[in-house]
């Protein structure tokens, strides 16, 4: 069903670095609803119901209704679903999500109201909201953001507490200031105003006179010349004829004010409001005051889905909320997958920060076919083009089920606590087979999924952030890169702007991100870039006894950057010199940038197809994860060294972020269903 609660007054910020929110704007909110009917999926959650808003972002006008196959699915299983309209934000000059965040604060606080007074229409009966009062969960809410909705979530999360108010008075400027902005959708507000006029009022002319101190002045140069009954006559026929005096008294005439003609002047009139009328603009368009810091309670959100979004200031601070960011690699809208700026920003909160991060890497999806109101969008590379032979791109159909699967999934995980998603979020259990091509699985190849747990369940080995940590690593001991041709470490850049390049210091050849077409590998984390020409080149890194006690996973982060695949063989030696000695492609579809299933030498051979794909591709650091239990006879307990060998014969590659992590592999294995 379709909503609409009012318009609503809000402000946004022209230039961040202010402080000061100096933009009123007006904003519908409106869109879709989708709410539990009867009957109702048995998973469904019992009570009052989560809330889940999705927030589109610069598309056609109606690009809300092109999420209504997830949030279907989402109210059969008992989540109340909102996507927002956010078509009016789009007329506001905005890069930083601040507009959209309003809508998105916006909607909740109307929802609040209506959960406690329920809906009433103009005539005083039940409005269709009605029946949602008292059971919206406003402890369980979830918001999904599309492309600059992406960056709306980010700025909502972050603007939740600290959000400027907007007030009577602060419209009333705005209008009067400019009521042609108003004009076209609120065009009585705008004629509340009467406008600042000018008028001509004329001066009159002020004629000369005598600067009396100048005139005494000269009199007494000339002491004895003049009798004092004839001063004031002198004065006159000195403003009169001035040259009387000009060859036996020339100084007199240094004492006269010329005279000042009369000059028309424009004054002007301030524009003025109709109070009256105002207040009934106000109630015609249903018009409600955005909420200030302190006036509300800041709302709990559980999970924060970015979708292929923009990153125009960074997306700086998003903590304490389980936070997803979707990359898509044929993403030709966003084609600097800006959103992996946002997870290497975030992907390290606070000790106090236990929410977990997610990037997802979904190749050969673009950045449209998850709306279905939106079409294909323009990467025009060989690699994601359409339909030829060998084009590495997800169908419509099939990336709808991708994204209906990882939305939503993610939501009912992290909203709703539905723990049967736990196995996959935890990055220990496969796809369904629903989500795959044809129905038909596995296809764990199409997406990498890459998790950051919070600090309680994390113990970092390596990030490459300090100035020696390719000297030394984050456990104390020592770090050593061996059979290298060319070494590059690259702190984390900050600010936003997009995804940046990295450029100091210079980039090593092949590994900076092509802007103008489109390719390339793609990263502002800390991270070191490694060149070899010959087999084997390793890591070695000394552990210094570390105990991986409450720790189940090693986990390290790979951009393959030449040529599609490569390999790596992971060794762990404890304090006994007991080792094992795994192969990463066995646990992760991280190490080949096309979605190829392992087998006929991928990765460590590049498919016979892809070889024109190399370098067109689209690449980030993904994650591998390997069980430690996997690592049979090794004492975990007391570690005393990680190697890391890449056997092919060269290649480039980026890592980072090498580190022990609980990802849950305790928990009983478990097979996805697809709903």
């Amino acid at each position: 069903m379709e909503y609409n609660l009012g318009n609503l007054v809000a402000s946004e910020a022209k230039d961040l670095t202010t402080g000061k929110d100096d933009n009123i704007f007006i904003a519908p909110i409106a869109g879709g609803l989708n709410f539990p009917q009867q009957p109702i999926s048995p998973l469904a959650t019992k009570g009052r119901f989560p809330i889940i808003l999705f927030e589109h972002g610069m598309g056609d006008t109606g690009s809300y209704k092109g999420y209504d196959y997830l949030a279907q699915e989402l109210a059969s299983h008992g989540y109340v679903v909102l996507s927002i309209d956010a078509d009016a934000a789009n007329d506001v000059d905005e890069n930083d999500g601040q507009a959209r965040a309003q809508l998105i604060l916006g909607t909740l606080d109307r929802l609040r109201q209506i959960d406690k007074n329920g809906q009433v229409n103009e005539d005083g009966d039940a409005g269709p909201l009605d029946a949602l009062k008292g059971k919206l969960d406003f402890t369980r809410i979830g918001i999904m953001g599309h492309s600059r909705g992406g960056q709306g979530v980010s700025s909502a999360i972050k603007y939740d507490a600290t959000r400027v108010g907007v007030s009577p008075n602060d419209l009333k400027e705005a209008v009067k200031a400019d009521p042609d902005f108003f004009q076209s959708k609120f065009p009585d507000l705008a004629a509340t105003v009467t406008p600042e006029v000018s008028y001509e009022a004329a001066v009159k002319e002020i004629p000369a006179s005598i600067d009396e101190e100048k005139f005494k002045a000269a009199i007494v140069k000339y002491n004895g010349a003049f009798d004092a009954s004839s001063i004031e006559s002198m004065k006159a026929t000195l403003i009169s004829d001035p040259s009387a005096f000009d060859k036996a008294f020339p100084d007199l005439k240094t004492a006269i004010v010329p005279a000042v003609p009369a000059v028309p002047v424009v004054a002007p009139v301030p524009a003025s409001l109709d109070d009256e009328k105002f207040n009934k603009a106000i109630d015609k368009y249903n018009l409600f005051y955005a909420a200030g810091r302190e006036s509300v309670a800041p709302y709990d959100f559980k999970g924060a889905f970015m979708l292929a979004p923009m990153d125009n200031n960074g997306n700086l601070g998003v903590n304490n909320v389980p936070l997803a960011n979707l990359l898509p690699q044929c993403d030709g809208d966003v084609n600097d997958l800006a959103g992996a700026s946002s997870f290497d920003h975030n992907r390290y909160g606070a000790t106090a920060d236990i929410a977990p991060r997610y990037q997802i890497f979904v190749k050969g999806a673009n950045h449209g076919y998850y709306n279905r109101v939106w079409g294909k969008d323009k990467d025009s590379t060989a690699y994601c083009d359409t339909p030829p032979v060998g084009s590495m791109r997800l169908t419509r159909s099939a990336q709808e089920s991708n994204g209906l699967f990882l939305i939503n999934s993610f939501m009912r995980y992290h909203v709703g606590g539905e723990q049967k998603f736990d196995a996959y979020w935890n990055g220990t259990a496969q796809l369904p087979d629903a989500v795959c091509e044809s129905g038909v699985g596995p296809c764990d190849e199409r997406v990498v999924l890459t998790v950051q747990k919070g600090s309680n369940r994390r113990k970092v080995i390596a990030r490459f952030e300090r100035d020696d940590s390719i000297e030394r690593n984050e456990r104390g001991g020592s770090i050593k890169f061996s059979d290298f041709n060319a070494i590059g470490r690259y702190p984390m850049v900050w600010g936003g702007g997009g995804a940046l390049d990295i450029s100091e210091p210079a980039r090593l050849p092949g590994f900076a991100y092509d802007y103008n077409s489109g390719r390339g590998f793609q990263v502002v984390a800390d991270h070191v870039e490694l060149v070899w020409s010959s087999p084997n080149p390793s890591i070695v890194i000394d552990l210094k006894g570390l105990s991986a006690r409450r720790m189940d996973s090693l986990t390290f982060r790979i951009g393959v950057v030449r040529p599609m695949g490569q390999e790596v063989l992971v060794t762990l030696t404890d304090g006994a010199n007991r080792h094992a000695t795994l192969t990463a492609s066995d646990f992760s579809d991280a190490l080949y940038n096309g979605p190829r299933k392992k087998g006929e030498g991928v990765p460590l051979k590049d498919h016979p197809d892809d070889v024109a794909f190399v370098g067109q591709a689209k690449g980030l650091l993904n994650m591998v994860a390997i069980p430690l239990a996997a690592f049979e006879g090794v004492d975990t307990n007391n570690l005393k060294e990680l190697k890391l060998v890449f056997p092919k014969e060269s290649g480039k590659v980026a890592i980072t972020d090498i580190e022990l992590q609980n990802l849950g592999r305790d928990k009983p294995a478990q097979k996805l269903a697809g709903k």
